[in-house]
């Protein structure tokens, strides 16, 4: 389960209670520290290695059978390769897009997802779901509302522990943002009103 940084503490706290073998990727080595000290078994430094040969390497003939991937574009190509049968590639974000300004470099993003026809998903017995919690709240606030009671138990019976990576106030969420942006950032950032 190959995990990235954005939510990997809780991800990571919920693949372990579930005994799952837990890759992670991140961009740096004090974020490998970190996957390393929050249970992550294989933390891979995308900028220094390319996280599916990596994963290959490990797995030999084995594949994945989950991937959370919030990167989008070729990161979401190259995760689908890595399914098992059975396999289920969860897209929740296209934070790639972030890396470009120009138009003609969102396109190539998009592009990079790949073309996917359900002949593909039955033939090789894969999946692929994208998440947009905005979507899901305005369509089925009652399905958000079920989903947060379960992390606030999960929570409360200690099988995830929140991590604060950085408090701002509200005046600073221009700094708050910049931080995210910055991709230093480790845990979650809360903005105090």
């Amino acid at each position: 389960m190959p995990l990235p940084e954005g939510l990997a503490p809780a991800l990571v706290q919920m693949a372990l209670h579930q005994k799952c073998l837990v890759f992670g990727t991140c961009s740096s080595l004090d974020k490998m520290d970190y996957l390393r000290k929050n249970g992550v078994h294989h933390p891979i430094n995308y900028l220094e290695k390319d996280f599916a040969s990596e994963i290959k390497t490990i797995l030999g003939t084995g594949g994945l059978d989950v991937i959370f991937d919030p990167v989008g574009g070729l990161s979401v190509s190259k995760g689908y390769k890595l399914l098992t049968a059975g396999g289920r590639l969860v897209s929740y974000g296209v934070s790639s897009m972030n890396k470009t300004k120009s138009i003609f470099g969102k396109i190539r993003v998009l592009a990079q997802f790949g073309i996917y026809h359900p002949l593909q998903f039955l033939s090789n017995s894969r999946g692929m779901i994208g998440v947009n919690m905005l979507k899901l709240g305005e369509d089925s606030p009652e399905k958000v509302a079920n989903a947060m009671k379960a992390v606030i138990n999960l929570a409360q019976k200690g099988i995830i522990k929140p991590f604060v990576g950085g408090e701002y106030k509200v005046d600073q969420m221009a700094e708050a943002h910049e931080y995210l942006e910055s991709r230093k950032s480790m845990g979650k950032i809360v903005v105090k009103w």
